[in-house]
């Protein structure tokens, strides 16, 4: 069983996976799980969602969804419940959609 690491004065915390993605050295950006915990969207500073696989230990890349004009920091994802469609929310107001192929 993991056990959490404590810092002098800090509160435990348990890392249980890393997901490395390019372009994401701002402060905050808010991630979105599958109801199912199958997939994780998260965006980055440059209007970029990359899809992640959480269903094997080693969470990998799946896709990374982009458009040429989305080039503005993703604050926030969201996954339907069907896990088929993928939103996204951008710094510039904008909201971007991407469907599952059918």
């Amino acid at each position: 069983k993991p056990e959490p690491c404590k810092k002098a004065g800090q509160d435990a915390a348990l890392v249980l996976s890393e997901l490395r993605y390019t372009c994401s050295d701002i402060w905050f950006l808010r991630f979105n799980i599958d109801p199912a915990h199958n997939f994780l969207a998260v965006g980055n500073n440059v209007g970029q969602v990359y899809v992640y696989d959480l269903t094997s230990l080693k969470s990998r890349e799946i896709c990374k969804l982009t458009h040429s004009q989305c080039t503005s920091t993703v604050r926030q994802t969201a996954i339907t419940h069907d896990s088929r469609t993928i939103l996204a929310v951008t710094e510039d107001g904008s909201i971007w959609r991407w469907d599952a192929a059918k």
